[in-house]
């Protein structure tokens, strides 16, 4: 999530964001107990935190963001043009609060409705937030559906993930159907051997 001012180039340039956030963790790690800030001067260790205050307050909901989003929620879709702007760039969907001052053709699914009002903003996140809650909690379950339908039963061998029995069965040799014009040539060939051994063995007619 995104609750600070949208940094130009968050989508369309991620690989420098996620170098950014590599940055901020270390940072953070440095700064627990017995991190390597102990090792700096407390002039290194004032500059080095208000380093990381600042990276916090821009990506400290994204740090955990490994890859593009597949999908996004935006409040105020005018506002947050640029973010709009970079989503289209990269086909990313869009759900968004669309007010009467906002352009609905820019999204994906507009909603429309009051993006100024406080209870409005509340009602609509809080609905986004019960879905993607729901969502992960059925994914395993998903998950397993679709592993168990992967699988199929032999009462020989019981159960196995599908594609492998067909691989274990011996590939018998095809037989190979001889040509027609082959096989005409065959019986042309066994009549006229046939023919002159009948011929040979005729006996002479007496005069």
């Amino acid at each position: 999530y995104v609750t600070e001012r949208w940094l130009g180039g968050l989508l369309t340039n991620f690989q420098t964001v996620k170098k950014q956030v590599r940055r901020l963790k270390e940072l953070e790690a440095g700064s627990e107990a017995g991190g390597d800030f102990e090792n700096y001067t407390k002039k290194e260790q004032l500059m080095m935190s208000r380093q990381r205050d600042k990276l916090s307050k821009n990506l400290a909901g994204i740090k955990n963001l490994t890859r593009l989003p597949g999908l996004m929620f935006v409040i105020d879709s005018k506002k947050e043009r640029i973010a709009v702007n970079e989503a289209n760039k990269l086909n990313i969907p869009l759900i968004a609060l669309v007010d009467t001052n906002a352009d609905p053709d820019l999204i994906t699914i507009p909603i429309a409705g009051n993006d100024d009002a406080i209870r409005s903003v509340e009602l609509m996140a809080k609905s986004i937030a019960d879905a993607i809650v729901e969502a992960r909690r059925e994914a395993p379950v998903r998950a397993e559906a679709e592993e168990a339908e992967s699988y199929t039963y032999s009462s020989d061998r019981g159960a196995e993930p599908e594609g492998e029995g067909d691989k274990k069965r011996k590939k018998r040799p095809r037989r190979r159907r001889a040509k027609p014009e082959a096989i005409a040539a065959r019986l042309k060939t066994g009549g006229e051997e046939g023919g002159g051994a009948e011929e040979a063995t005729e006996p002479e007619q007496e005069g």
